[in-house]
Parts: C-alpha cells; sequence; structure tokens
C-alpha cells in the first residue's frame, strides 16, 4: 500500500506518519476497520485504479481477506475502494470486523504478507480515542470528490465509489484535520459523521522490510495461538480463490 509516498489510508487506508505510537491494548472484541490493498505498481491514474476493482488481482485479494478474517471471527464485512493520493490512486480494498486487537494486527500481518505491501491501516473503535474515522457521503461524482479532496490536501484518503453516492473515508490521526474536513464537505454538499478511535499504521516504507516484518508478527502471533493460516498464503487453492464472500457480506453504504 503506498500511504508511506504521501500520508494516510484512509486506508481506507490513507499523508499519516509512518509510525503511530504505539496505541494502547483494545478491549476484546473490538470493532475494527482494515484498509489494504493489492496493487504493487506506483502511480496509477484514478481511471486505471478504478479499473482495477474489477480484476482478478483484486477479487483475489478480498477473497482471501475474507477467508482470513473468517478463521477469525464470524462477524466480517468487505467493500472495494480507492486509495486516493495526490496525484495518483491504487485499487484498494475496506474490511470491517469484530476482533481484538492481536488478532486484528495477525489479520493486517497476513493481508500486507499475501499482496506484498509496506502498509496495512488499521482503525480500532474506542469511544475515548484520540483519533478520528470520518465517513463523509456525497452525491457529487467519483471526479468531483476526488478533486476537492485534492484542493483541501485531504490525501492520502479512502473513497468508496457507489452507484448513487461516493463515500469518503478518512482516518485523522490526532483529531487534527476538523476544519478541512466539515470546509470539504460543505463544498461537496455532504453528510459527515465520525467516530472516535485508535489509529495503528503497521508496515515499512521499504516493501522488503515490510514483508520481513509481516512475516516475523505472523511467526509470533502463530506460535503463542497455535494458528497456521499463513501456511495456506502460499497455496495454489488460496491464489487461485476469486469467490469474495463465504462468512463475510458486502458492506453496506454507511
Amino acid at each position: 500500500m503506498k500511504i508511506a509516498h504521501t500520508i494516510l489510508l484512509a486506508i481506507i487506508i490513507i499523508a499519516v506518519p509512518a509510525t503511530f505510537a504505539a496505541p494502547p491494548t483494545a478491549p476484546a472484541p473490538n470493532h475494527i476497520f482494515l484498509f489494504a490493498s493489492p496493487a504493487t505498481q506506483e502511480s496509477l491514474t484514478d481511471m486505471d485504479a478504478k479499473a482495477r476493482l474489477a480484476s482478478i488481482e483484486q477479487i483475489n485479494a478480498t477473497a482471501v481477506a475474507d477467508r482470513s478474517a473468517c478463521s477469525l471471527t464470524h462477524s466480517v464485512e468487505i467493500t472495494n475502494a480507492l486509495g486516493i493520493y495526490e496525484t495518483s490512486s491504487e485499487n484498494s480494498f475496506i474490511l470491517e470486523a469484530d476482533l481484538g486487537k492481536k488478532r486484528s494486527e495477525y489479520l493486517a500481518a497476513l493481508t500486507g504478507l499475501y499482496s506484498r505491501q509496506e502498509f496495512v491501516l488499521l482503525f480500532f473503535e474506542i469511544a475515548n480515542g484520540a483519533d478520528r474515522l470520518w465517513i463523509i457521503k456525497t452525491q457529487r461524482s467519483l471526479e468531483e470528490t476526488t478533486a476537492a479532496l485534492r484542493k483541501w490536501k485531504l490525501t492520502p484518503v479512502t473513497v468508496r465509489p457507489g452507484k448513487n453516492q461516493t463515500e469518503v473515508w478518512f482516518v485523522d490521526p490526532g483529531d487534527k484535520r476538523e476544519a478541512d474536513l466539515k470546509n470539504f464537505t460543505s463544498e461537496v454538499q455532504g453528510n459527515a459523521s465520525h467516530d472516535a478511535g485508535i489509529a495503528e499504521l503497521l508496515g515499512n516504507p521499504d516493501r522488503a522490510a515490510a514483508v520481513n516484518a509481516w512475516r516475523q508478527h505472523i511467526g509470533a502471533f502463530e506460535q503463542q495461538s497455535g494458528s497456521h493460516l499463513s501456511s495456506k498464503l502460499s497455496s495454489k487453492a488460496w491464489r487461485a480463490m476469486t469467490a469474495v464472500h463465504t462468512c463475510s457480506r458486502e458492506m453496506p453504504a454507511h
């Protein structure tokens, strides 16, 4: 996920600094959002990124995310999204689940390793959290929405295109961008809501170092938990998956 080149996601997820302060321990189970991307090619145009939402790469990545998450909980929703940056975009997805902190980080590591990503973003919904997850809904087109986001320098950010509306998902570490987010919402005649929580950006700006870190995190978790999901990541069955939903469902509009 190309977050390190500008930050978020968002990403949904979005520039967010490459590391966050160590978050306090979250209660379990915990409502979490995971923002990730299977894209490894840099500097896609907005149109190219949108087209890739229908690619085998995208379908397979979300199918594997489904299998991984559904092995940990049966409360899972997934949806396609776009990671919008200052001058480029990438195909992405948002996963919502009820998981504790350690299992969420394990899921993030599995997702990062499978798609060889630099970063995966988690957002834990916690009432007294210092960070915010904004969801802004507008009937403006994707093109108009992304232009306004770039105007207000609200990138990187995660955008979920729909038939009748566009959803903007913005993770705001430290609750510092409220004024800009309200101005953006007004410009696109949108409706905004936000939840308190804790954002955690996992990974490394060097892809090879990130992959090594994903493997180390997975190994440590599996040694303690007895889980062995990582053994399936390189299997032919998982590499060929195209059925996105087992226990998961398509995330409804927020």
